[in-house]
């Protein structure tokens, strides 16, 4: 990671995603993980191989009465920069359709969609909101060696991903969610 967040973003994300739906959890993932996202609705939609602990009922709502859609598990060992990467990506994962959606309204239920695709979307997510922030990431370098591996980028909506960016840079922005 290079790069400083500067103004409190990290938090501000955290705080804008509920109103989404998404509870964020901090928590020790060792020293290989660093999140994972999931469908609190549907279980089985979960993308990272992060521990599914959860007292709560499926779908029940959080502390606030909020209800919750999806939950990310982040590694609180990790930088404050690093765990920013690690939000937008996943949030990449749940704006892209990759765990569904709670109204195709707001994203499209794209659960469908092969990991490569999944992955590479989320990935261009973070690269592209990251970047914006002057914090460079290994988002590239994932990027490119997935594309000199397989030699053609996977079958991915370009207009998902920018989607997907604007609003998690609307929420940084105006601390606030924006509709699709």
């Amino acid at each position: 990671m290079r790069g400083t967040l500067t103004g409190g973003e990290l938090e501000s994300l955290v705080g804008s995603v509920s109103r989404d739906g998404v509870e964020v959890e901090f928590a020790s993932l060792g020293g290989v993980q660093a999140g994972s996202i999931r469908n609190a609705v549907r279980s089985y939609h979960c993308i990272g191989i992060g521990p599914v602990r959860d007292d709560r009922l499926e779908g029940e709502p959080d502390a606030a009465g909020n209800p919750v859609f999806a939950k990310i598990v982040l590694n609180r060992n990790l930088s404050e920069e690093a765990l920013f990467a690690t939000l937008t990506h996943e949030l990449g994962h749940l704006y892209c359709g990759h765990v569904g959606t709670p109204d195709p309204k707001r994203w499209p239920d794209r659960t469908s969609l092969d990991r490569d695709s999944r992955e590479f979307e989320a990935e261009c997510v973070s690269y592209l909101v990251c970047g914006r922030l002057d914090i460079a990431t290994k988002a590239d370098e994932y990027l490119a060696g997935y594309l000199g591996e397989n030699g053609a980028v996977p079958n991915i909506s370009i207009d998902r991903v920018f989607k997907a960016a604007q609003r998690i840079e609307a929420m940084l922005k105006r601390g606030g969610t924006i509709e699709q």
